[in-house]
């Protein structure tokens, strides 16, 4: 087997809304991991196996924000200025990576909710 080199892709500002519209419809419930990697800081993850609700870009009145909401938790990324989306591969989930002005940058990691079901409960009672 060789080596498959993945690429990411830019999304230009102006398909923004339209693509983490179908990020958000698409994957919608499921698991994801959410970093944050900078100079000063290091990687920080900020969550990690919590069901991912939406994703959108708030482009309105000079503002600039990505907004990755999920349960009973939101993170913004302030002043961003490249997304890049690395796209599903097989049973994996997209990559989304945003970086900001400042070159920090913030994956969050998506995952499809069916590679974390429980196996089915043994019937019976106990013996």
């Amino acid at each position: 087997m060789g080596n498959a080199t993945l690429t990411a892709e830019e999304i230009s500002r102006d398909k923004w809304n339209a693509a983490l519209a179908a990020i958000t419809r698409d994957y919608r419930g499921a698991h994801s991991r959410l970093e944050v990697i900078s100079l000063d800081l290091g990687s920080q993850v900020e969550t990690e196996d919590r069901p991912f609700f939406g994703i959108a870009a708030d482009l309105k009145d000079a503002e600039c924000v990505i907004w990755i909401h999920f349960d009973n938790f939101d993170h913004g990324v302030y002043s961003p200025n490249t997304i890049r989306v690395l796209p599903r591969i097989g049973e994996a989930g997209p990559i989304i990576e945003i970086e900001d002005e400042d070159g920090v940058k913030t994956i969050l990691t998506l995952r499809p909710a069916e590679e974390y079901e429980l196996p089915p409960g043994k019937r019976g009672g106990r013996k």
